[in-house]
């Protein structure tokens, strides 16, 4: 049995059990789908027997738990489609019972936290779910997670940090697009996708660590973000379309001995590029030369192994680049006399960040750039 309305009340205490018209006695266990939609509604006390709320249930409710934290009472397993969407909560706390958090849940809701208890039971969180929660700030995905939806966190533009477990295989399409302060992402292993534009415009991500587990990156996956360095693991076989184009502040790419291919605009417009670092003894295939910008073939270091350097310069694309330098070479020492005679030139750590000669340390390797070309050299 559900319990629907009424909805003039401010304060509403569900029964347990209601005696229907036929003099039988049922057991609530779910709130209707729209029961206290668009009311003014400030309270609903719940009893344990219910299971279910339904969709749209508190949709738009502007009084209901304004300013709180909202605790979705132990048993509830079912939340419905756009149940609290557009609700001003500030925060939620999850019962251990959930299973499915359902589609646009907590669509544009004012929650600044969300927590989520031991969960008995494997979770679902649909498409949307929580897309627009301007407040939010921090979230870990609990460790019982199996799905997360389409865009579920979508827009949430104060979200900072964000923590995924290895329960979850797939960070799904636009997942976190546009969550512009994140930050902090942690991966665990055991997820093996990143979905179409998972993190897509998130400008403030300067970092982030794939796990091994990670076999497949889609399309626009890292686009318009604040990447500076990315290190793609030995799982990941191919570049998609996009994949970290726009990325205005990337200057290191390293790229595994395990590449096979890099699609169109993978890394085109990162006018910062500065070291390409491509791992693969057999030059990757590249399906254009939009793969990289003009920019960084006149000006981004690339490194390969030692012994491919004629494959690399015979295949297409790849012998635009200006600047070559090769891994796994003899160094020899440089002096300060030495150095002292190039002045002039251009010297980068080995992640691409520029030093000046002054401050270079001894013992340590740097790429020394000039007109004629690049090698390294020990300080």
């Amino acid at each position: 049995m559900q319990f629907i309305g009424p909805t003039s009340r401010k304060t509403v205490t569900i029964p347990d059990n209601i005696m229907y018209e036929d003099g039988k006695t049922y057991t609530v266990n779910k709130i209707g789908e729209c029961a206290f939609m668009e009311s003014n509604v400030v309270t609903v006390n719940m009893p344990s027997t219910i299971r279910e709320i339904g969709a749209c249930a508190f949709q738009d409710c502007p009084r209901f738990s304004k300013g709180k934290v909202l605790i979705i009472p132990e048993g509830i397993q079912t939340i419905g489609m756009e149940a609290f969407k557009g609700c001003l909560m500030t925060g939620v706390e999850f019962p251990s019972s959930l299973k499915l958090l359902d589609e646009a849940a907590f669509e544009g809701t004012k929650i600044a936290s969300v927590k989520f208890s031991k969960l008995k039971n494997d979770l679902t969180i649909g498409d949307f779910a929580f897309e627009d929660c301007t407040s939010l700030t921090e979230v870990a995905i609990p460790s019982k997670t199996v799905s997360l939806g389409y865009a579920a966190f979508s827009g949430c533009s104060a979200l900072t940090t964000v923590s995924i477990p290895a329960t979850l295989k797939k960070i799904q399409t636009f997942c976190f697009e546009y969550c512009k302060a994140l930050t902090t992402v942690s991966l665990a292993s055991g997820v093996t996708t990143i979905g179409t534009g998972a993190f897509r415009s998130c400008v403030s991500l300067k970092g982030i660590i794939i796990p091994n587990s990670v076999k497949k990156l889609e399309q626009q996956a890292f686009q318009n973000t604040g990447l500076v360095t990315i290190t793609l693991p030995g799982s990941v076989t191919n570049v998609p379309w996009c994949a970290f184009s726009g990325c205005d502040n990337l200057a290191t790419v390293n790229l595994p001995s395990t590449l096979k291919s890099i699609e169109s605009g993978a890394f085109f417009e990162c006018p910062s590029l500065l070291t390409i670092r491509c791992d693969a003894t057999t030059p990757p295939d590249c399906s254009d030369e939009a793969v990289f910008s003009k920019e960084s073939y006149a000006g981004a270091k690339l490194i390969i192994p030692e012994a491919s350097r004629s494959a690399y310069s015979k295949a297409e694309i790849w012998k635009k680049f200006k600047w070559w330098l090769t891994s796994g070479i003899s160094l020899p020492e440089a002096s300060d006399d030495a150095l002292e005679e190039l002045t002039g030139v251009e010297y980068y750590t080995l992640q691409g960040v520029r030093v000046n000669a002054d401050n270079m340390q001894d013992g340590t390797i740097y790429i020394c750039r000039t007109t004629a070309g690049s090698k390294l050299v020990r300080k």
